[in-house]
């Protein structure tokens, strides 16, 4: 086991698989303009000081599990191989993608928001609760789409999935759960930390949906 894990994690300890979690803070930058500028149009609302700071760390998960659907697609796809492919070699390889994620999302969130004095206590209860969540099911996007298509089309079939389950809850969109993780709703109720967790139980669910169905085409496939 301990040999499957350290094999996974060597695979990821690239720099081309760790160059691109770099781009985080240039990304929540951009995003920060980008959000003043939709306030400022009137296209999104002006929230209270303490629901922007809790945004402030949903801001850094989500471009890091953004960073990881795509990235873990083309990682993964490299990594499925016929005649090689197992279930430990399929659980340890996510583990070790979703343990990189992780890491760029924890490092980033300290170093952008501690000198912005956001508590250190706020930031890590938002990071080892809901927010890893969004990052397993960023994982569990990358499986599938790894699965489906081990070319460019599973990185950009990884953005679509991202996207369309990000919109709803951010705009006026309205989508079942049942359709997409509710991404969007998640973040969007940041009225207190330990918000209800429907949310999170409904991307829970999809995640374990994502990885079955993955899982399941990998077996069939890599025979």
């Amino acid at each position: 086991m301990s040999h499957h894990l350290s094999k996974s994690l060597k695979d990821t300890l690239h720099l081309k698989w760790i160059a691109p979690y770099l781009t985080i803070p240039i990304l929540f930058v951009a995003s920060i303009y980008l959000n003043n500028w939709l306030q400022e149009a009137g296209i999104l609302p002006y929230f209270p000081l303490k629901q922007r700071t809790v945004l402030l760390i949903w801001r850094i998960v989500i471009i890091a599990a953004f960073v990881t659907a795509p990235l873990g697609t083309i990682f993964l796809s490299k990594v499925w191989k016929p005649g090689f492919f197992n279930l430990n070699k399929f659980l340890f390889s996510l583990l070790a993608l979703f343990l990189l994620a992780t890491l760029a999302a924890s490092l980033s969130a300290y170093g952008i928001l501690l000198p912005l004095k956001v508590p250190f206590v706020m930031i890590s209860s938002m990071l080892l609760t809901r927010c890893l969540f969004v990052i397993l099911w960023s994982v569990s996007v990358a499986a599938l789409c790894s699965s489906i298509n081990n070319g460019p089309g599973g990185a950009v079939l990884s953005i679509g999935i991202f996207s369309i389950a990000s919109l709803p809850g951010l705009t006026d969109i309205s989508v079942t759960w049942w359709a997409v993780a509710p991404i969007g709703d998640l973040v969007l109720n940041v009225e207190v930390i330990s918000s209800p967790w429907s949310a999170t139980l409904a991307v829970l669910a999809h995640t374990l949906v994502y990885l079955s169905a993955a899982y399941f085409i990998l077996k069939q496939n890599l025979r």
